[in-house]
């Protein structure tokens, strides 16, 4: 373990973690999916690369504060010199948080994986400095270059994870008039409200991340305010779920092979993602995305458990008065659907949108060999058909994946 200091408090970290000061690059991207420390506020336009998936354990000293929702609940009280703290724990979100008395203390978050306790015994960690000449923290690592493009991952359909900013709104940029499908992006985390009104004027759409167990970046700035911003500006929005995996992947929190879990747990994630789309503003009528990465589908029983829980995720999505989506690799998640027709003895429903990954570099809806044209018509079709590259825009330039999008949106 090594001590990290901040603001005048300490805690013990695992020795391997780097520590990420973003104070001295606020570019730096607030990534879950990997080990780290970050102390302080990121900056409104983290360069972060798409197809980020996963969570594992993570801290964050005086960043945004806990999104925990109602479901969160007290887990450890610790009781720290003058000031008594909790820790709360999001089951939901796979987050955890420390609360301090005093006002001027920073914000304490952290995330985790499948079993919080390391998370939690770094949060339990916390002390307040007896001086500002206590012990200083081994030294740092510098953050590594963020701007350099991130290698593609060796999944056929890796997605991207949007988040937010939330600068001042300025006036639009005169918008990308399409008819038809249009062009869109996605990414890791949304730039500012500024690099939105810039790049209006080449895409108009764009995912969100509103919430799921294995959303691999923070909120950042997603508020009520911002979509509203940016819908202003014309941005058509594709609200996205980054929920359980399949359970032949390598990822935290999956689906289970037994039917009945399995559509409790699709059932769950879906009520999980409304109230998620309803708290940051949108309302039934809404099209929500579950992500489902790429898996191996030459196993049937991960084939059969991925079915049973879209199949529980789309139909309590359309039971809400949401329209339901599927965000999946044409090659996987796609494909099952397609071809399945019935799950567990009765018709399988199909989501009411379609968001295949298919790099083949085409800006089409083409969706061959893995959509039945007669089946699944352009209206219900997106298609992410070139990943993880630079574009510039303006005077900025973001590490995205790149759409056409055709199936439903928040306009």
């Amino acid at each position: 373990m090594k001590v990290v200091q901040y603001r005048g408090y300490e805690l013990s970290v695992p020795a391997s973690w780097p520590v990420y000061q973003l104070a001295r690059d606020p570019d730096q991207c607030i990534r879950y999916d990997m080990h780290a420390v970050y102390l302080g506020t990121p900056g409104v336009n983290q360069i972060c690369p798409p197809g980020l998936v996963g969570r594992t354990e993570t801290v964050s000293i005086g960043g945004p504060a806990f999104q925990g929702k109602s479901s969160a609940v007290v887990v450890q009280r610790v009781p720290l010199a003058g000031q008594p703290a909790v820790i709360l724990q999001d089951v939901r979100q796979h987050e955890l948080a420390m609360t301090l008395s005093t006002g001027s203390a920073p914000a304490l978050t952290a995330t985790y994986g499948s079993d919080p306790g390391l998370a939690q015994q770094v949060l339990a960690s916390v002390h307040q400095m007896v001086s500002q000449r206590a012990r200083r923290a081994d030294p740092e690592p510098k953050p590594p270059a963020t701007k350099v493009p991130a290698t593609p991952q060796s999944s056929p359909s890796p997605t991207g994870s949007a988040g937010t900013a939330g600068s001042p709104s300025p006036a639009a940029s005169p918008p990308f008039t399409l008819t038809g499908p249009l062009a869109g992006f996605d990414t890791c985390t949304a730039p500012s409200l500024a690099t939105m009104a810039a790049w209006r004027a080449k895409f108009a759409a764009t995912a969100i991340y509103i919430g799921g167990e294995e959303s691999a970046c923070d909120y950042g700035n997603l508020t009520p305010k911002w979509i509203k911003a940016v819908e202003a500006m014309g941005w058509s929005l594709l609200p996205t779920y980054v929920g359980l995996q399949a359970p032949c992947g390598t990822f935290s929190a999956n689906v289970s092979h037994t039917v009945a879990t399995a559509e409790a747990q699709g059932k769950t994630d879906a009520e999980w993602a409304v109230e998620d789309a309803h708290s940051f503003g949108l309302g039934k009528g809404t099209p929500i995305y579950d992500d489902m990465e790429a898996y191996n589908t030459t196993k049937p029983a991960c084939v059969e458990a991925v079915l049973t829980f879209l199949d529980a995720w789309t139909r309590e999505i359309d039971s809400q008065g949401y329209v339901s989506g599927v965000y999946s690799s044409a090659g996987s998640g796609i494909l099952d659907l397609d071809t399945t027709s019935t799950i567990n003895g009765h018709p399988l429903a199909e989501p009411q949108s379609l968001w295949f990954a298919l790099w083949d570099n085409d800006s089409d809806l083409n969706g061959s060999p893995y959509l039945t044209e007669d089946l699944w018509p352009p209206s219900r079709l997106s298609k992410q058909y070139l990943g993880t590259g630079w574009v510039t825009v303006g005077h900025t330039t973001l590490d995205v994946d790149l759409d056409l999008v055709n199936s439903a949106t928040v306009r």
